[in-house]
Order: structure tokens, then sequence, then C-alpha cells
């Protein structure tokens, strides 16, 4: 990695995908584990209550409709009776239902949409993480930065040119001039040692290849009697 560039909102979604990744896990942990064995006593215990609540509800139900035939009841207290003899008997019902529920445990339909939405929300973090990887530059080789344009802090937009130059000093190719009297002698594959001025050895190497074509002299040189329109 040779930089970051900001990447604040990025991280914030890779967490904020992590976070409904692991809510996901958990709902589907729970349909496939089902019940608690504690849950399954509270849903008996309400289921229990409920019923009993709808049996006396129906018992003053019965007591109030016979004084109301009687004429000891006005209409109001028998309606009010009936209505609530009637509303707890749907609240046993759905106690009941909800116990039979927990029982059974979820549907296929319930476990396959569970496990959808685990793997939607996967996707969703493989997504935040990619954007996030995206804001470092990172080195496509092994190399040396050879000059850096910009300094942490900056702003850089696509465009504006390299934010590094690079380059693999660990093999350097060097180009040089050999006067036409010579170049015959050169051969493409041999071997080569480089020598400084004063004569000492620098670097070993081989020749890669030859210019196509002769040309005059374009590198300086130290001398300043040598001839510039000799051909190399």
């Amino acid at each position: 990695v040779l930089a970051t560039l900001e990447d604040a909102p990025q991280r914030r979604a890779v967490e904020l995908a992590g976070a409904d990744l692991a809510e996901a896990e958990a709902a589907l942990a729970r349909i496939e584990h089902g019940s608690t064995a504690e849950e399954l006593r509270q849903a008996r215990a309400e289921h229990d209550a409920a019923a009993a609540r709808s049996g006396l509800a129906r018992s003053t139900e019965a007591r109030i409709t016979l004084l109301h035939d009687q004429g000891a009841v006005p209409d109001a207290d028998a309606e009010r009776a009936s209505a609530d003899a009637r509303v707890e008997s749907a609240q046993a019902e759905r106690a009941e239902a909800r116990l039979q529920e927990m029982v059974r445990g979820a549907r296929s339909e319930d476990r396959s949409a569970a496990r959808a939405r685990v793997e939607a929300a996967r996707a969703r973090l493989r997504l935040a993480e990619a954007n996030l990887a995206r804001r470092q530059v990172v080195a496509p080789a092994a190399g040396s930065v050879l000059l850096s344009r910009f300094h942490p802090g900056e702003f850089y937009a696509v465009g504006a040119g390299p934010l590094f130059v690079l380059g693999d000093t660990g093999r350097l190719q060097v180009r040089l001039e050999v006067d036409e009297i010579d170049s015959m002698a050169i051969d493409p594959r041999a071997p080569c040692a480089l020598y400084s001025d004063a004569g000492a050895r620098l670097a070993e190497g081989a020749v890669v290849r030859l210019a196509p074509k002769m040309g005059r002299r374009a590198l300086a040189i130290e001398s300043p009697t040598a001839r510039s329109d000799v051909r190399v």
C-alpha cells in the first residue's frame, strides 16, 4: 500500500453492513434453533391464562344472559358480557395458535427467507469492503518509489497526474553509444562489464539489443575534443 485516500464514509459503510449481517445471522439462528424451553413455558402459561379468562367470560355471559331473560339485567349489561366473552375467546385462540407455532417451529419458507437475507447481507458487506479497498493505492509490482507528487492532506483527483512514479532499481538498463567502427564487434547476447572513467569496475551484465540504425552522437561525453558528428 502506497497511499490511502480519505475513506471515512467507506469504513462506516463496512461497519453498517457488518452489523446488518450479524443481525441477519442471529435471526437465522433463532429460526433454525427454534424456541427455548423458557419461551415454551411462557407460551404455555399465557395459553392457560387466556383459556381461563375465556372460560370465566363464557360463564359470566351465560349467567347474565339468564338474568337478562328473567328481566333482572338490562340489555347493555348482557351485550357487554357477550362482547367480553367473544374477546376473551379470541385471545385464547390466539394464545393457542402461538403455542402450536412455537412447538412446531418455523416453516420451510421462513427458513429459506432468513437464509436469503443472510446471503444478501453478506453480499452487501463484500461490496462495502471492495469499495473500501479501492481507497488504497497499491503498487502493481515490487519496486522503489522514485517520485512522489502529492503529500498527506493534499487534494487528489483522477487526471491530475500519477500519485507516484515507481521503478525497479534491482535491474538497471544502461544506454551506451558505440562508434560505428566498433559496432560490428558487438554480440547482442555477449556478457559485458561497465567501468568508470577512472577504471573502477561498476557492474556486470549482458548486451540486450543494438539500435536498429546508425545516428549522430546524442549523449554528452567528458572529452571536449570529441567529435559530435561521429556515427554511433
